[in-house]
């Protein structure tokens, strides 16, 4: 049985790498919550859009997070 589909539309050029981002952690987000994917599924606006929030923003503590690293602003051992 198939639940659903998910299509992907990904520009080119380097705002397609941090597309490719968010929709690669959204779609992993879907797979991995039950919850999100029967709040999508749905139409629960208010659910679906607090998980994907949250989903989002563990993304952006990440990216943050890697390019603090990279400059050498935070070591690794800053981080816990």
């Amino acid at each position: 049985m198939i639940l659903g589909a998910i299509v992907s539309l990904i520009p080119e050029g380097s705002s397609g790498e941090v597309s490719a981002s968010i929709a690669s952690e959204t779609i992993g987000a879907l797979l991995e919550n039950p919850s999100m994917l029967k709040a999508l599924r749905s139409m629960d606006d208010k659910a679906f859009s607090g998980m994907l929030e949250a989903s989002l923003l563990k993304l952006y503590k990440h990216n943050v997070q890697q390019r603090l690293e990279e400059r050498g602003l935070l070591s690794q051992t800053d981080n816990h």
